[in-house]
């Protein structure tokens, strides 16, 4: 596996833990001021106000949510750095690329004096202070858990870049092709027991996790219902006897995030006897689409869609 590919991994995988480091859910970002004008103040997921006095110019994205939400509203010619392992749009590759994970690195984010610096998970947002005290003016949004706060997310970002028409008109393009999904799916009462593996040792999305939150749209089973954390990690035992009629692969080496193909998972001992793995269900799945809370959310429910439903979806 990749630098790039294990560094993600082990982003997804992280947020169960960075959770419990928070505590209590942090309140959901929300602008406080008339939308198209300046200042504005924002409420970051940690609770602070922020205020940004004019549209920013040179803006620091240290998560590849932000980076793509950025791009997809029309703000990426703005953006001057990201994160050393961002990897989409392609647009990103032309902005410095900075270490952020597990705390970005502070010299080079002063050096390029941006005047908004965006950060994500719980770890960098405990340098948020000591980037404050250096003149910085931070923004703090945690990685969405839900489809529905993916969108309130991308508003948020629009509300703060100066591009909340652009944002807004991103959502509803974005709902209306959900709301595509979910009305074929009206006569569904109940989807196939699904398991979503996230890596070989057997972690996977539970329901209250943002993957969760995808497969509940889409009425599957979530073979995860009931562990404990979002990203929980399941036995070889407990999979084989809740007997999965499909297996979602995020870690296949079709897209470089593992090396898992269907004919490892046949081999696995004792698998042979899944539904899912008698019946050739084994699906490779983007994780890019599926994991990152931004603006491709729509084209991985799609192809989930596709992959559960090919009778519904052709």
């Amino acid at each position: 596996m990749s630098h790039i590919k294990r560094w993600l991994l082990m982003a997804v995988l992280a947020l169960s833990l960075l959770a419990a480091c928070r505590g209590a859910e942090t309140p959901a970002p929300t602008g406080t001021a008339a939308p198209a004008a300046f200042p504005v103040t924002i409420t970051d997921s940690a609770g602070r106000q922020v205020a940004i006095p004019a549209p920013p110019q040179r803006i620091v994205a240290l998560a590849p949510n932000q980076v793509e939400v950025l791009f997809a509203i029309g703000a990426g010619d703005r953006v001057v750095a990201v994160e050393k392992n961002t990897d989409f749009p392609p647009e990103a590759a032309k902005p410095k690329k900075i270490a952020a994970y597990p705390f970005p690195n502070l010299e080079e984010v002063v050096a390029l004096n941006p005047d908004l610096v965006m950060v994500s998970f719980s770890l960098e947002a405990q340098k948020v202070p000591e980037m404050e005290r250096r003149g910085l003016r931070v923004l703090f949004l945690d990685a969405p858990k839900t489809v529905e706060g993916v969108f309130d997310q991308i508003a948020t970002v629009g509300r703060a870049t100066g591009r909340l028409p652009e944002a807004e008109a991103l959502v509803a393009s974005m709902r209306q092709r959900i709301g595509a999904v979910e009305g074929r799916l009206r006569g569904t009462q109940r989807g196939p027991r699904t398991f979503y593996e996230l890596d070989p040792t057997l972690f996977t999305a539970a329901p209250n996790s943002f993957i969760g939150d995808m497969l509940r749209i889409l009425k599957v089973q979530n073979l995860a219902e009931g562990a404990p954390g979002d990203y929980p990690q399941l036995s070889a035992e407990a999979i084989i006897a809740r007997d999965p009629e499909i297996i979602l692969l995020g870690d296949h080496a079709q897209y470089g995030y593992g090396q898992e193909t269907q004919e490892t998972v046949k081999r696995r001992p004792g698998w042979g006897a899944v539904t899912a793995v008698r019946t050739g269900r084994i699906y490779a799945v983007h994780p890019d689409l599926i994991s990152r809370p931004g603006p491709r959310i729509a084209d991985g429910l799609e192809a989930l869609a596709r992959l559960l439903y090919p009778e519904l979806f052709r």
